[in-house]
């Protein structure tokens, strides 16, 4: 695994809803899965979307930048695998200290 880019400030993946509850439903219903909310606040980019993953183990999330383009990635922590699946919202802290647009996507 490649280290931490040092752009990335913070990654943190939050619990969100079990995958028989209605809370779950809702956000499908929705549409609202891998869609990335994109905020530019002075030297900072916030990224952050609503994932389905394994419920059994935990994400960690790293940042690759190839000239304009930001891509987000996340992987699991763990090894441990089981059927039941959650919805977790990721976000990326991102240091922008050159105030720059960038085109962001999912890996």
């Amino acid at each position: 695994m490649n280290p931490t880019n040092k752009r990335l400030l913070t990654f943190k993946s939050s619990y969100l809803a079990e995958s028989d509850g209605e809370k779950y439903d809702s956000i499908l219903k929705k549409k609202k899965l891998n869609k990335l909310e994109i905020n530019y606040l002075n030297d900072i980019i916030y990224a952050s979307y609503i994932t389905e993953v394994n419920a059994c183990s935990g994400s960690n999330g790293n940042i690759e930048i190839k000239n304009d383009t930001i891509i987000l990635k996340t992987f699991s922590n763990s090894n441990e695998v089981c059927t039941s699946t959650i919805l977790v919202r990721n976000t990326y802290i991102i240091n922008n200290f050159k105030e720059e647009k960038y085109i962001i996507i999912l890996e």
